[in-house]
């Protein structure tokens, strides 16, 4: 059975790719870099992901709070942001 990979063995770009992937991964210090740098990468994305939902709930919670203050149901509230009553009624008791 052949293999086939998605660039031709005899490319420049391939090989001088392929002979770079074979020096970096043979190196445990750029290996444990190169690991360290990927960590920190995703640590930030995770904070980032993190802050989003935070703000995205802090939306929810004053639409929530706005529209206490205009008098609307709570059925309404809870359809519309899909918090609970429970939660509503503790942003009511707030106000």
């Amino acid at each position: 059975m052949v293999v086939r990979t998605p660039y031709p063995q005899n490319d420049p770009v391939f090989h001088e790719a392929m002979e770079k992937l074979r020096f970096f991964s043979s190196d445990p210090d750029f290996r444990a870099g190169y690991e360290l740098a990927e960590k920190m990468r995703m640590d930030e994305a995770a904070r980032v992901d993190d802050a989003r939902a935070e703000g995205k709930a802090e939306g929810i919670e004053l639409t929530a709070r706005n529209l206490l203050k205009l008098g609307v149901p709570l059925d309404i509230i809870a359809d519309g942001t899909k918090l609970s009553l429970k939660r509503i009624l503790q942003i009511q008791a707030k106000l």
